[in-house]
């Protein structure tokens, strides 16, 4: 968060089964999206974000932002061309179709360079840092991504492990 308290954001974690393009995966993998909130918590970015998990259309998402109307959402860019025009096509039903509001929307490869007029002032000015510091799209699943991995580990165990067989 800056020093006029704008920037603030949430990083979702949530199983993924589809690649970037929408194509299953031959493992589940773990998606983090960013989620840049615009003067406190809208839970209909939650709704939204659950929807597009249940049609599909999650993967390509690194980062989100509801604003005024308005709703930027940054891809991966790896998407091709063929599958961003389906993306945006049901990105823009469930953004209009958003709870007690319509939403436009607005959408941005994350190697796109913005300009002034592309998207929102809070999203311009922390969008890069958000990207830049976190670890954000599918991974596949490991070890290290356990919480308490260290802790886990034999050398580090308070209980015999052998008193479980």
């Amino acid at each position: 968060m800056d020093s006029k308290e704008e920037g603030a954001f949430t990083i979702l974690s949530t199983p993924q089964s589809r690649d970037i393009n929408f194509n299953l995966r031959s493992t589940i993998g773990l998606q983090r999206v960013a989620i840049l909130w615009d003067g406190g918590i809208d839970t209909r970015v939650f709704h939204l974000l659950e929807r597009a998990l249940v049609i599909s259309v999650l993967s390509p998402v690194k980062v989100l932002h509801a604003s005024e109307g308005l709703l930027h959402v940054l891809i991966d860019k790896e998407l091709s061309i063929k599958n961003r025009s389906l993306f945006e096509e049901l990105w823009w039903d469930l953004a209009t179709h958003v709870i007690y509001d319509e939403w436009t929307l607005s959408v941005f490869p994350e190697d796109q360079i913005f300009t002034p007029l592309d998207g929102g002032r809070v999203f311009r000015d922390h969008c890069k840092d958000i990207v830049s510091s976190q670890s954000l799209g599918i991974t596949d699943y490991s070890y290290d991504l356990f919480l308490f991995t260290d802790e886990w580990e034999p050398e580090n165990l308070t209980v015999d492990p052998r008193q479980f067989r």
